[in-house]
This record gives structure tokens, sequence and C-alpha cells, in this order.
């Protein structure tokens, strides 16, 4: 963005250059409204490379499905999100479609985070669990990790996280609705009860159905979700969040780079919309889906024994069961197959630290994560059916495997400060991983 800036002022220049003229003196005499921000001023006493994305970038950057967080992190510098329609909540397979710093995420890695705890499971459903209207904040980090951000199977690419709206002190309700082309209708509705002595909550619905931009299909998506916040006073807080997801989508064709290469004739190919005739097709749109039912449980606790002392834990669990459906062919038509990859697993954890400031100069943190998670990755149950006289024959498995959980642990320490204009941060992870 600022390249940009700086090329239009030097082609300014030569303009003025060959045809001089004068100006008035421009005076600017109002003040930025901070809500009015749409990237957060950044902390110069921290030296975090984080990029804070504040409530004006998500009204403003989302889609109308407002559940997307990279539709509005997809205007930073080197990201690239290219979703596979304009509502960005329809995924073409089990890997997030993004690419941070020209790196893709793959495997059971994933980018995603809430509240600064790793509750993605890729693959598997629940990637997009939470509702915009319930997110405060987004931050995006690329490049450095803190060591109690570098958290999830895979850090490759950086992380995205975002701050869960907290139950408001007043009592209000915000109520949204967009329809759309293609059949698209979304409602949401969040009601804050206010601060009730030392209490808050909240609790929000949402629904929302489209129909594929190209081909038959149909996505159905319902969430729920409830906050709880205590806070006694100053020196204690504990909020708890749980949110549960419900999501049923077609996917859409992949064109191979032949047809990619030729949208004139294939921008509009997808599945067929009616079912084969022919054994062995399994080029069927209804042979191409998936669905899944995820609920989640999250904790954010925090303890200030002084003023120079935070402690903090964050529990988390997350139960996901559904699968994918989708065709696989080959170059003997008669070993093309339909695969049913059944999806039930859970994972949960903790990250917990504690903070000590000596001064401005020299902060201390020390810290653990724990986390416990089934597979996938990889695949662990896949059922393959054949195409015959238009429906699907079962013919075997073709993943059958017995899986224990995998388990992270890593303890992790942090020194950092202010030194002058100088901000520093070193840390160290040890890590360990088990399956």
């Amino acid at each position: 963005m600022s390249k940009k800036s700086v090329i239009i002022s030097l082609a300014a220049s030569g303009i003025l250059l060959a045809n001089p003229i004068s100006i008035e003196k421009i005076i600017v005499n109002d003040i930025q409204d901070s809500d009015a921000l749409y990237l957060a001023e950044s902390n110069s006493s921290e030296a975090k490379n984080r990029q804070i994305f504040t409530t004006k970038s998500i009204s403003t950057l989302s889609t109308h499905a407002n559940m997307n967080p990279y539709t509005v992190i997809a205007f930073s510098p080197s990201v690239n999100f290219t979703p596979v329609d304009s509502t960005g909540s329809n995924e073409p397979s089990y890997h997030d479609p993004i690419h941070i710093r020209g790196k893709s995420q793959s495997g059971p890695g994933g980018v995603y985070m809430i509240n600064s705890m790793p509750t993605s499971s890729n693959p598997g459903g629940g990637k997009l669990m939470l509702d915009m209207e319930n997110v405060s904040s987004i931050d995006l980090y690329k490049g450095y990790l803190s060591v109690d951000k570098n958290l999830g199977f895979s850090s490759l690419i950086g992380k995205v996280d975002m701050n869960i709206l907290q139950p408001s002190n007043k009592m209000q309700t915000t109520i949204s609705q967009s329809f759309g082309s293609d059949g698209f209708a979304r409602s949401f509705i969040r009601f804050d009860s206010g601060k009730i002595d030392d209490i808050s909550l909240f609790g929000s619905l949402s629904t929302l159905s489209n129909e594929k931009t190209k081909g038959d299909g149909e996505q159905k998506r319902y969430n729920g979700m409830a906050g709880f916040s205590y806070e006694p006073n100053q020196s204690f807080k504990a909020d708890f969040y749980a949110i549960k997801n419900s999501d049923e989508h077609h996917n859409y064709y992949n064109l191979n780079y032949a047809q990619a290469s030729d949208l004139g004739n294939f921008f509009n190919k997808d599945f067929a919309t009616t079912k084969p005739t022919t054994n062995g097709d399994v080029n069927y749109y209804d042979w191409n889906k998936q669905d899944f039912d995820t609920t989640t449980f999250l904790a954010d606790i925090l303890f200030r024994p002084t003023n120079s002392d935070t402690i903090t834990i964050k529990p988390y669990y997350k139960q996901d069961e559904g699968g994918y459906w989708f065709s696989k062919t080959n170059s003997d038509s008669s070993k093309n197959r339909v695969i049913n990859w059944e999806i039930d697993h859970d994972l949960f954890g903790a990250v917990s630290s504690y903070e000590h400031k000596f001064s401005q100069e020299l902060k201390s943190k020390i810290g653990y994560w724990y986390h416990k998670q089934l597979p996938p990755g990889p695949p662990s149950e896949q059922t393959k059916y054949k195409s015959q006289n238009g429906s699907l024959v079962y013919d075997g498995y073709a993943i059958l495997s017995k899986n224990d959980y995998h388990v992270i642990q890593a303890p992790f320490v942090e020194v950092s400060g202010e030194v002058d204009k100088i901000n520093y941060s070193v840390g160290a992870q040890y890590q360990t991983f088990k399956l």
C-alpha cells in the first residue's frame, strides 16, 4: 500500500514541474475517530509481528456471508485468498484456500485460532464456525510468531486469530438480514443481557442458505453461540463460550490445467446434474459434498495478583463429526470410485502462562501448552463405492486404520521490553509430539 502511494506521489511531482501551478495551503483540523480505523494503531512497546483488523474492517471488508475472516485479511499485503464463490463460504476441498507470503497450508495444520487457542482440526468441520458479528477484531500473524502464538500442528504460513466480542455491559439486541442472488439468505440475531452484578452474557443464532453459483447444489449453515463473563473485581475475570455449528454444502468441480487455460469453454463446467447411466461414471454433483456438525467449548481465565503479575489459563475442547463425499477418477474408468471419508474426532487442550513485569525494559513470560487430538490427519476411514446403473454400490474400504491420539506438549519462555527506541522480544519453545 505504501509503495503504491510513493509511486503516485512521484508521478504527480513530475507533472507539477512540467506545468507549474499554485494551490492554497490545506489545513486539516479534524481528529480521526478511533472507531473509524481499519487497522488498529500498533503498540510501540510490543515487538509483535501483528496486524490488527478492527470492527470497521470486519464490517466493511467481509462478504455478505459474514463468516469468513480470510475475506477481511485478504486486503493485507502478501495475503491471497481465492474463494470459489462470492460468499467466501464454500471451500473447494479440505485445505484452506489461502496463501500467506507465497505459502499455502496443507495437512492437519490450520491458521484458524480463536482467542489465541488452536481450535482448527483441519481436515474436518468447524473451520468457519464464528459469525463475524461475534468478533471484535482479527489478528494476522505472518513471519515471526511469538512463542505463545506459535501453537497448532503447523505455523508454516502464519496465524489468523479471532478475538471474540465479549458480552456488552448494556442490554442490547443486534439483528441483521441479508438477501442476494442464487437464493442467498442469511439471518443473524444476538442478544446481550448487559451487566448484572458481576455477570454478563450473550447468545446468538444465525442461519445461511445459498445455491451454488454454477451447477446444481446448495449450502445450509446453522450456528449458535453463547458467552458468559464473570468479573467480580479488577484482578479476576473469566469468560466462557460455547459454539454449535452445522454446515452442509455441495462442492464445486475442480478444473484441470487444460480446462483452466480455456475458460471461454469451461468457465461454467461443473458436476453433472443428473445421475450417470454409464457404469463407472462418477461425475455427479450429489456425490461431491460435505456435511459436518461441530461443538466447541472455550474459556479465557485471567488473574492479576499484583499490578506486575498476570496469570492466564485458556482451556478448549472441540468435537467434530461428519464427512466428505468426493469422486476419484482414474485413466481406466472401470476403476473410478466415489469415496466417503468419514470423520469423527475430538481435540482438547489448554494454554497457560505467567507474566511478570520487572520494568518497561524487562518483561518475562513462562508458559505451557498441551494439545491432544484424534486424526485426521492422516485419514483413518474411507469407504469406496462403484457407480452402477445410476446408483452407488459398496466396494469395501479404501482406508481403514486404527490411530491413537496425537499429543503435543510445549513449554515456552519469553523475554521482552523497550529500551530507549528499541523494542525487543526473545523467546524459546520446546515442543514434543507423540502419535
